[in-house]
């Protein structure tokens, strides 16, 4: 762990480029690490601990071992291995216990961003803190003190998640965005998104290079560019509705009619719901699409599918099991709770292999890194034109589009 002391015996060389052109040692140092090694099994052995106070060393290591003790809790619960390493993965960050072909399913879905702990995973936490909080909106609690319980639950949830790079990087943004309601100033989401990334790169510039660091921020931008266009959509077609509502007249209705409206009432904030997680799905998934095809030479059709079918039980999976560690030592409800988050593991799992399954679910498509930054360029202007249509950047997008057409064209 972090901050234990090793004697190692062993021959340190710095990696070299792999057979096919990865620099591998180049990687290894935006990671932090200078050099490897093979270390046999009796040449090496724990000397010790840092003691004292070493920083954000200690504060680190405190969490890792706070992941460790909650993940030893998960472990005696009794799940399946299988389901264990899903929910570990999910909830706690721990991805070691993953076997392959599990890892592979996720990717061949479109769905393995539900692994890793980010945004998402933050979000869901920071709903079920407001939703539990609910009650204090009938003793007239100030927001306030809810958007400081939030805050302090997503810190907390990022510590027992062993403070890992993704989600310390979620849950700054989210603490920008709650300061700035807090101090009852203007939220500018460009100003959270680029201050959480300064702060950042000013403690840890290497993270720059890394692909998780350049895949988070540029969803998060995708978001932003596209998530206005695809609202109003939605906007639309509510606003459709608002007019033959009106249209049929607001004076007595039979119960009959009362019991059809509510009804329709009910599928159109579903409808709106499912709009809304495709939506922004959607536009992540487009804006990271250069990134992926340039790091992973995977583009997956069933993304949208996938994640439609995920996401709600993704939700529930992550819920069911934040009260399962918290209830377990609880007979009765411990048992339930298990039980559940079994079942609701058991159906993300079917999900997963019938969509990896899907003989057309994905094509191989290598990206350069030229052409990877041009796709990009023409999506950040195709996103720019889909708010103020100024023709300028329609031209430069449809540009942009035939010098990467050219480009692939070259390549083959």
């Amino acid at each position: 762990m972090i901050g234990d002391t090793l004697e190692v015996t062993a021959v340190l060389n710095r990696p070299g480029i792999l057979e096919n052109g990865f620099d591998y040692g180049e990687y290894l140092r935006h990671k932090g690490y200078g050099a490897c090694g093979y270390v046999a099994e009796k040449n090496w052995k724990v000397t010790g601990t840092l003691s004292g106070w070493h920083g954000w060393t200690s504060i680190k290591r405190l969490a890792q071992e706070a992941r460790l003790h909650l993940w030893q809790r998960l472990r005696s619960i009794g799940l399946s291995e299988r389901h264990t390493a899903i929910i570990a993965a999910m909830t706690l960050g721990v991805k070691d216990q993953l076997d392959d072909e599990t890892y592979q399913k996720f990717r061949n879905s479109g769905v393995a961003h539900l692994l890793a702990i980010s945004g998402l995973h933050a979000g869901l936490v920071m709903t079920l803190v407001y939703f539990l909080l609910l009650p204090l909106s009938y003793l007239n609690v100030s927001w306030n003190l809810r958007d400081w319980l939030a805050l302090v639950s997503l810190w907390f949830y990022a510590f027992i998640t062993g403070l890992e790079p993704p989600v310390t990087r979620s849950v700054l943004m989210m603490t920008f965005l709650l300061l700035n309601r807090l101090l009852g100033r203007e939220i500018i989401h460009w100003n959270l998104l680029a201050g959480s990334a300064f702060v950042i790169l000013l403690f840890e510039p290497h993270q720059l290079f890394l692909t998780s660091f350049q895949m988070t921020y540029v969803a998060v931008t995708g978001i932003f560019l596209f998530i206005g266009p695809l609202m109003q959509i939605e906007k639309r077609w509510e606003a459709q509705r608002a007019t033959e509502l009106y249209a049929q007249g607001k004076g007595d209705i039979s119960p009959k009619e009362r019991f059809k409206r509510k009804g329709e009432k009910a599928f159109n904030t579903f409808a709106r719901t499912i709009w809304n997680a495709l939506s922004v799905t959607t536009a992540a998934q487009v804006a990271i699409l250069p990134i992926q095809l340039k790091v992973f030479n995977i583009f997956t059709f069933t993304f949208l599918l996938s994640n439609l079918l995920l996401i709600p039980l993704t939700t529930a999976v992550v819920w069911s099991s934040i009260f399962m560690l918290a209830l377990c030592h609880i007979p009765l409800v411990g048992t339930c709770l298990s039980s559940l988050t079994d079942l609701l593991v058991a159906c993300m799992a079917h999900v997963i292999d019938w969509t990896s399954s899907m003989a057309w679910a994905q094509i191989h498509v290598e990206f350069n890194t030229p052409q990877s930054l041009i796709a990009s360029a023409a999506l950040l202007f195709l996103g720019l034109y889909a708010h103020d249509k100024q023709p300028w950047k329609a031209i430069v997008f449809m540009t942009l589009i035939v010098l990467l057409l050219l480009c692939l064209i070259a390549s083959v």
